[in-house]
């Protein structure tokens, strides 16, 4: 990552046309976490997704913008009818989700290789 105040969100790749993983770099603030709802947004935007995999392994900084991001995402997700599933949770992302209760609402998985057993069943 070149700018570490840069957070670029990444449709990467689609799993046998059934899933698609965003991938969250950087800083997920209050500057950059409407990043994330217009991807969420231009996923869903097109042909049904079954299932939205949403990596935060390399995301550096999570604050309540980011976090609302992501009740957005599974707002979205839910109207859709797309499971979402978030990867590499971990840090401060971790403790946020804990104390606001978001543990218990999102899906959650240790990476994305653990994540795609949901895509293909």
């Amino acid at each position: 990552m070149d700018d570490p105040e840069e957070m670029v969100c990444v449709v990467s790749m689609s799993v046998d046309g059934r899933a698609w993983i965003v991938q969250v770099h950087g800083f997920m603030d209050f500057r950059h976490a409407a990043l994330l709802r217009e991807q969420v947004d231009a996923v869903l935007r097109g042909a049904h997704v079954p299932v939205l995999i949403v990596d935060l392994s390399t995301v550096a900084f999570c604050d309540s913008s980011g976090l609302s991001a992501l009740v957005y995402a599974l707002r979205r997700c839910r109207n859709a009818s797309t499971h979402l599933i978030l990867t590499g949770v971990r840090g401060t992302q971790e403790r946020w989700m804990t104390i606001t209760g978001l543990s218990r609402i999102f899906d959650r998985r240790p990476n994305v290789t653990d994540a795609l057993p949901a895509a293909a069943g």
